[in-house]
């Protein structure tokens, strides 16, 4: 790697460290900040709308992180109370799992289809499992 190449990759980390948008580029520079922007998950927006949804998108996804992280995290715990043969730990935890998972469904962050597949999935394992978890069906 030449001296100027060597320059410009240390520029364009600065920019990237800083969390900020690059100044306009062309060239070499624009190339290498673009390879490693992409690498680093970072978006070079050439608009002021482009970098004002870039930065929308980056809090929703952190939103949607944390509501599919707790989504799975509660699916998993009625998955081992069930298995556990805990009644009452089963109950609360079926609960906690359908009102998180419909919760995440209306929310956006989980498809809805998805949402209603693993609620249905974990409706058929409790009544496997334990069929005094869930009331009876009225007819």
């Amino acid at each position: 790697m030449t001296r100027r190449l060597k320059v410009l990759k240390k520029a364009v980390l600065f920019y990237i460290s800083r969390d900020e948008p690059a100044p306009p580029a062309k060239g070499t520079f624009a190339r290498i900040f673009g390879e490693l922007s992409v690498m680093k998950g970072i978006t070079m927006a050439n608009t002021r709308t482009s970098a004002k949804r870039a930065r929308q998108a980056k809090k929703r996804q952190a939103r949607n992180q944390t509501v599919k992280t707790t989504t799975r995290s509660a699916l998993s715990d009625a998955i081992t109370a069930l298995k556990q043969q805990d009644l009452e730990k089963a109950k609360q935890a079926y609960r906690n799992a359908i009102r998180t998972l419909s919760k995440a469904a209306s929310k956006g962050a989980v498809p809805a289809g998805r949402a209603s597949r693993k609620i249905s999935r974990l409706t058929l394992l409790a009544k496997k499992m334990m069929p005094t978890v869930l009331p009876a069906a009225k007819k």
